[in-house]
């Protein structure tokens, strides 16, 4: 016969009741502070803080790069449609030929077919 390994279960993060209280105040005191400064806030270790977090169905931010909307966005965007409603009212573009995507990343018209 064989064995069954148990295994082993996600642990709560061992952290008093005061203590979990307090990160959890200043998480909604301020919802976009990092783990990192709510760990350096509170004499946690970061790990302690990501476990406490988690077990309290809590997530810490996460900075993220955006683009940057400039002063001559509005008017790329506006020769833009000029160009694609030149292109398609004479018959050198089909909208159905166009692929449009959420991707925050270098501005490309991709073009199928």
């Amino acid at each position: 016969m064989g064995h069954v390994r148990k295994v082993p279960s996600k642990k709560q993060a061992v952290v008093d009741d005061d203590t979990k209280l307090n990160l959890l105040l200043a998480l909604e005191e301020n919802p976009i502070t990092p783990a990192l400064q709510l760990a350096r806030d509170s004499n946690l270790n970061h790990k302690t803080v990501l476990k406490t977090l988690n077990y309290e169905k809590k997530h810490p931010y996460k900075m993220q790069a955006v683009q940057e909307l400039l002063e001559d966005n509005p008017d790329r965007r506006v020769e833009f449609c000029d160009l694609l409603m030149t292109c398609i009212d004479q018959n050198q573009l089909s909208l159905e030929w166009i692929v449009f995507s959420d991707e925050a990343k270098s501005p490309k018209l991709s073009l199928l077919g």
